[in-house]
């Protein structure tokens, strides 16, 4: 079995000309772990896999595999390998020789490379492929020949550059349990680059946000889905409604701020004191929504620790075993209700009637003071 090495990288950053497209991270991915980078194209995070492999040279900063710098070792000797978004099979070799070419280039006998590259097919479930060309297999199959490639060399550390985009809906969800089994039983540490919010949540142990060359947030899927540390991480990783006000004052256990569509009830955290514009968010499943009534006003405090923000229901999308329910609400840029089928269906709700949407204390998740959060609480606060 192959053993995983650990990664580090040490005020790492990546200049072409004058663009700083990655800005001095400090990032450790733990042996045998799965660690995806994700964000927005042109966010550095492909930067940073090349620059790992040694494809790219990092202009300042340390690259650490196991307990060795390897910023001046090429990448054959890095205990990495790579496995491209376009599989770059050779289309003259049947599947075989692909995956033994990188041994056939380490001067590995032909039985022996033949042998190991049979192997790693029958790990990927393709040992019934070995003498066929890449033109007579499939997307899937392809992929899971390239796979086979990267591995055959016993890397320490395995580099995927958004290995699934090019696959359908299905064949992705079937190439990650792939991906994670293998994963799993090779204990290599895997390092994936990918844009897809779902992809990094079914497979990371390590996910790591990223945003003009900087890591946003890192830490485990659940914890980035829970706690997004910015308004950024909170839109992109989604699920959650982003919101501003301007607080009022304590309140019992908590601050009570105000925007125009409500009173909100927010932790003692949230901000320094009256006056000063918090930004929050709300994961969309804890909400509740129904129609609005007129008997009284709309609100929250502190004592029923629970906040209201009135609007009118711009869409209803049914989803199965949940209904989208999207409300216009002044000072807010989106604002969705996740809500479960049966407890809509008991309250529906239309297309231009007036609602509220209400959530409790406890699901406010406060954000810091990034670039996006910044925005969000100028939005906020310029629209009281």
């Amino acid at each position: 079995m192959a053993t995983g090495a650990q990664v580090e990288l040490i005020s790492v950053a990546k200049r072409y000309g004058t663009t700083l497209a990655v800005d001095h991270i400090d990032l450790k991915v733990p042996a045998g772990s799965y660690c995806c980078l994700l964000g927005p194209s042109g966010c550095g995070k492909t930067s940073t896999l090349r620059m790992i492999a040694g494809h790219e040279e990092a202009s300042d900063g340390d690259i650490l595999i196991g307990s060795q710098q390897v910023n001046d070792l090429p990448p054959a000797r890095r205990q990495t390998a790579m496995m491209f978004q376009s599989y770059a099979l050779f289309p003259h070799l049947d599947c075989i020789d692909n995956v033994a070419f990188s041994l056939k280039m380490r001067g590995v006998s032909k039985v022996e490379r033949r042998e190991k590259a049979a192997e790693q097919l029958k790990l990927v479930h393709m040992e019934a492929y070995g003498a066929r060309l890449p033109a007579q297999l499939s997307g899937g199959q392809q992929q899971r020949v390239a796979l086979a490639r990267a591995l055959v060399t016993s890397p320490g550390v395995l580099l995927l550059d958004e290995p699934l985009s090019a696959l359908d809906p299905f064949l992705r969800g079937r190439m990650r349990e792939e991906l994670k089994r293998l994963q799993t039983e090779l204990g290599i540490t895997f390092i994936h680059v990918t844009h897809s919010q779902e992809e990094a949540m079914a497979l990371a142990d390590l996910a790591v946000v990223m945003k003009d060359g900087r890591i946003e947030q890192q830490g485990h899927p659940r914890d980035l889905f829970d706690r997004p540390a910015t308004a950024f991480v909170a839109r992109f990783i989604g699920g959650h409604n982003v919101m501003a006000g301007t607080v009022e004052g304590a309140q019992g256990a908590g601050l009570v701020a105000r925007s125009p569509a409500g009173r909100f009830v927010l932790p003692l955290t949230a901000a320094s004191g009256a006056g000063s514009v918090a930004a929050f968010s709300v994961r969309r499943d804890r909400i509740s929504v129904g129609p609005a009534t007129r008997l009284r006003p709309v609100g929250g405090t502190a004592q029923e620790g629970r906040s209201e923000i009135a609007g009118t229901v711009a869409s209803v999308q049914y989803q199965g075993t949940y209904v989208e329910v999207r409300l216009d609400c002044p000072g807010v840029d989106e604002f969705i209700a996740v809500v479960p089928d049966g407890a809509f269906y008991a309250r529906p709700l239309t297309p231009g009637q007036e609602a509220v949407a209400s959530w409790a204390i406890e699901d406010v998740c406060v954000l810091g003071q990034s670039g996006d959060a910044e925005t969000s609480m100028r939005k906020g606060s310029a629209a009281l």
